[in-house]
């Protein structure tokens, strides 16, 4: 590629990015944590109606379709989770770090805002707009003929019509209809839908171990890294990730997935379902003995990236490889202090082949121009490490994206399964435009400026019956998800909730500094309520409001340190510029804590943090002066 045609190229790059209108920090906001089925999204670079994909980083403007059978969960920083069932229109308005707002045309949405979360979350459906707030579980059900329903599981909800507001409190749920009568009751019995949000809700919130770990900044993610890999201390880097297919012979971070062009730059969407932390923040170290292991990086210093790799690419070839601890970014936009932006600087070809992996075997990932394009598997190369060659250009690809590239997976969708044609015609400028945002509770959403009046609401002393649910996906007893656990459960009230499972042992070989408990300056909550146990016991017909439950400690038959003798020990920090590969480590995996289980209560992310670290100075027999 000649001087001239790659300025060319990097030139077009560089205005497509300036055109953007969402920089690196607000992609990192909001990603698809879980698809179920054929869930589509249309967004500004697609500009139709495409299959999503696992981690697929979402922005205002994006909208998503989960037709039958599917289902999909959208993660928001800061602790939200949406889940959405199937025949479910959902478009995302704003947006923004203390607040958002969504959209909901038709179908089911079920979301958790954490204490500590984001300070507002706004659905609008056809005829109502409804605010969530800190602390809260919300679920929102629409029709396209103007019915819904609010129902609260925890916290409040405040519901707004052009008639007026009203207060929805924890237990009870709010039916509109479309001839503007407004109902409130009893929640009744939870349906397949909720049980299964409520198991899913249960399965983020066990997260304890990566916990430990991680910067409070990605305390969000620690349940995709419990669950599909284990922690390890490298002398060089302190503790370190290893995911449970490092060990595959021609496994490498950054190869199942494909690069998709997402608001101005080139993003990684890896398929893996732990791969959004530990490929958007971080580096990558190969370490003898165990594989590649994922670096975290240290506290405050935690910036989203497209994808941490050094590139090469040629007239036929694209090529990148993990880039390891202390190693400079070279990228469109600023990610960090290890990152330059290459639009004003020219990037020395001599310092691609310094990078310190790309001698290590299997290490450098090449793929053919089609396929990066394309997302498409092309012809197999075996060539010499373009790394070390003399015949490349260094930075991110100057290849201007064809339509192909803007889909983040190589997916066609039957023409059934797309979304109806009601739901094509809506757009979501016109949400914003009709439905504006409101500072706080400053005034009504429908007329900016003045109070919204008192909703006149009709009270209800027995729950709805359970097949009266407007949602277009089924009844409250319906509408499962595909390849999804279905089922009823009943979760009864009382102590019976908090039993929690035998802790599971773990081998403990090799000598390894005890993991340091997180600081206390960052008191943060996890996402959800703890696990309760099924009973067989049959489930009443209707559920008590949810009060605010006390911390409740179980009887503890040993005694805990006195606080006098902790002395907070300072988690190892990577030295700048570490690296090599063969690194002396301790093949011990961290501790897994025993924890006490509240009712009703949502576990502090540092009380199971600290808690974990007390129950392994008892049982390995270490003192926390050590």
């Amino acid at each position: 590629m000649g001087i001239v045609s790659r300025a060319a190229a990097l030139c077009a790059i560089v205005i497509l990015w300036v055109a953007s209108v969402v920089g690196a920090a607000e992609l990192g906001t909001a990603r698809l944590s879980l698809v179920a089925g054929d869930v589509q999204i249309l967004t500004e670079d697609t500009n139709e109606w495409v299959a999503a994909a696992v981690n697929t980083p979402l922005a205002e403007g994006d909208r998503l379709w989960s037709p039958d059978g599917s289902r999909a969960e959208i993660q928001v920083r800061g602790g939200v989770q949406v889940r959405v069932d199937a025949r479910t229109a959902l478009d995302i308005v704003d947006l923004g770090r203390e607040s958002f707002q969504l959209s909901l045309a038709e179908g089911r949405a079920y979301l958790t805002n954490r204490k500590g979360g984001v300070d507002r979350i706004r659905v609008d459906t056809p005829y109502a707009s409804t605010g969530i707030y800190d602390n809260s579980i919300v679920m929102v059900d629409a029709t396209s003929g103007g019915t819904a329903v609010v129902a609260v599981i925890k916290g409040y909800a405040v519901v707004e019509t052009r008639q007026g507001t009203t207060r929805v409190s924890a237990g009870s749920e709010l039916r509109l209809r479309a001839d503007e009568q407004a109902e409130i009751a009893p929640i009744g019995s939870p349906d397949e839908w909720e049980t299964w949000n409520r198991k899913r809700d249960r399965l983020l919130a066990d997260a304890a171990e990566s916990l430990r770990y991680v910067p409070d900044e990605l305390d969000d993610y620690a349940a995709d890294l419990d669950a599909n890999g284990r922690w390890l201390y490298a002398r060089e880097y302190g503790y370190v990730w290893s995911p449970r297919v490092s060990a595959a012979v021609d496994w490498a971070p950054y190869r199942l997935g494909r690069w998709t062009w997402v608001r101005g730059s080139y993003v990684w969407i890896s398929y893996e379902p732990w791969g959004w932390a530990p490929y958007h923040y971080g580096r990558w170290v190969f370490v003898s003995r165990v594989g590649w292991c994922w670096v975290p990086p240290s506290r405050g210093a935690a910036y989203w990236g497209p994808g941490y790799v050094g590139w090469v690419y040629s007239s036929d070839t694209v090529a990148w490889v993990p880039l390891a601890p202390g190693e400079i970014y070279y990228g469109i936009g600023f990610y960090g202090p290890f990152s330059v932006d290459i639009t004003n600087v020219a990037v020395n070809p001599v310092v691609v082949r310094t990078y310190r992996h790309i001698h290590v075997r299997n290490a450098v990932t090449i793929i053919d121009r089609d396929t990066f394009i394309t997302g498409r598997r092309g012809r197999s190369i075996a060539r010499e490490n373009p790394f070390i060659s003399a015949r490349v250009e260094v930075g991110p690809p100057a290849i201007r994206p064809a339509r192909e590239t803007r889909r983040p997976i190589d997916k066609r969708i039957a023409p059934e399964r797309q979304p109806p044609e009601r739901i094509r015609k809506l757009k979501p400028e016109e949400v914003r435009r009709d439905r504006r945002t409101v500072p706080g509770d400053a005034g009504s959403v429908f007329s900016p400026g003045r109070q919204a009046d008192e909703m006149r609401v009709k009270r209800r002393e027995t729950p709805h019956r359970q097949e009266a649910a407007p949602a277009p996906s089924g009844s409250r007893q319906g509408g499962k998800g595909a390849g999804l656990p279905s089922g009823r459960e009943r979760t009864p009230e009382g102590k019976g909730r908090n039993a929690p499972p035998p802790p599971v042992p773990r081998a403990v070989p090799g000598k390894a500094p005890s993991p340091p408990p997180r600081p206390d300056d960052a008191v943060r909550q996890p996402r959800v309520q703890q696990r309760s146990p099924q009973v067989k016991t049959p489930a009443p017909d209707t559920r008590k409001q949810m009060p605010e439950v006390k911390k409740q400690v179980p009887e503890m038959k040993r005694q805990a340190p006195a606080p006098e003798e902790q002395t907070p020990q300072v988690k190892p920090a990577p030295p700048a510029g570490a690296g090599g590969q063969g690194r002396e480590i301790s093949n011990r995996p961290a501790p897994r804590p025993e924890q006490a289980r509240e009712p009703e209560l949502q576990r502090p992310a540092r009380e199971r943090r600290d808690e974990g670290q007390g129950k392994d100075r008892k049982k390995y027999g270490r003192d926390d002066r050590e």
